[in-house]
């Protein structure tokens, strides 16, 4: 009879059960919050797809690479010797390095011819690094 008396007096449980209700609560308000939200995440994901499939439609409409072929560009400035050497060397690029490459060259890619030297070499290089990657699929 005793420990039937300490099994009621005790508040030990107590304190667990209001940790269960607790969490049970915050779960059930974060089920009725993606309930509320995520028909319009859906349609702003969709939005989003739309979006950044139009931007290389844009890019190829301004000249960019985008829409061109591999070798479709006039060179500046390299002989035959520095375009195989430098199509060699970007060949080593992984997809990331080369896609890099181009961006931190993309500011010589529409480089006039004559521009000067180192001009009109990196807007060679720039085409040369488009090309792998048009070759490799990435553009």
């Amino acid at each position: 009879m005793k420990a039937l008396k300490t099994f009621r007096d005790a508040e030990d449980g107590a304190v667990t059960v209001d940790w269960v209700v607790l969490t049970a609560a915050t779960v059930g308000l974060g089920i009725v919050a993606m309930a509320a939200i995520g028909p319009a995440v859906g349609v702003q994901g969709s939005s989003i797809a739309t979006a950044m499939g139009s931007v290389g439609d844009l890019f190829a409409e301004e000249g960019g690479s985008a829409g061109r072929a591999a070798g479709d560009w006039n060179r500046h400035y390299m002989n035959d010797g520095q375009v195989a050497e430098n199509a060699q060397w970007m060949s080593g690029f992984s997809d990331e390095q080369l896609l890099s490459h181009i961006d931190n060259m993309a500011q010589f890619g529409e480089m006039p011819a004559g521009s000067g030297y180192p001009q009109d070499y990196y807007h060679d290089e720039y085409n040369i690094a488009v090309d792998e990657a048009i070759g490799r699929g990435l553009m």
